[in-house]
């Protein structure tokens, strides 16, 4: 797991099979410190956390692999495309990558509209309000993000195979692929 954060999908993910073993890696250290926390005393054993990026994962070759809710904050100068294929370099060939991401374009005449139904959602889903204040100067100044026709030709790039989209909901996109 790329981008491990705070664990809460790695406990989704060991919750729904028992017998996996997973290593996450983060360059934050207080979200590898929550993720032990959230993970708990019956799913740590199972987990290595390592502080650091991709580069810092061991060489594999693993089973499978996940970057949720990180391309996003990757510059597109190189370093997306760095990224996608260290991750592919350390996976069994054929094996699974599931990316998700919020993919839009800050340029865009929809990209105000998009973020008032993100804040629309997310305010009816019950998500306080003070929280979501910052919400669009916070996304417009993402200069990261991509959209979703760029991260698919990002991951066809490198070098994975069977690209498709598993979800797609308002601007958050979802892709399986193959190493």
């Amino acid at each position: 797991m790329v981008g491990a954060g705070g664990g809460l999908d790695t406990r989704a993910m060991a919750r729904f099979a028992p017998g996996w073993r997973f290593t996450g890696v983060d360059p934050a250290a207080k979200m590898l410190d929550l993720a032990r926390v959230v993970l708990g005393d019956e799913i740590n054993p199972r987990v290595e956390l390592i502080e650091g990026g991709v580069e810092a994962a061991p060489e594999g070759p693993f089973d499978g692999a996940t970057l949720i809710l990180v391309l996003g904050l990757i510059p597109d100068d190189g370093s997306k495309l760095r990224t996608l294929q260290e991750i592919r370099r350390r996976l069994k060939p054929g094996a699974a990558f599931v990316l998700v991401d919020r993919c839009d374009d800050a340029d865009s005449p929809d990209f105000d509209r998009n973020i008032d139904r993100y804040i629309a959602y997310a305010t009816a889903s019950g998500v306080d309000p003070d929280t979501l204040g910052n919400a669009r100067a916070s996304h417009r100044a993402n200069k990261a993000m991509a959209t979703a026709a760029r991260d698919e030709a990002l991951l066809k790039e490198a070098g994975f195979s069977g690209v498709h989209t598993f979800y797609f909901a308002m601007n958050w996109q979802g892709w399986v692929a193959y190493a």
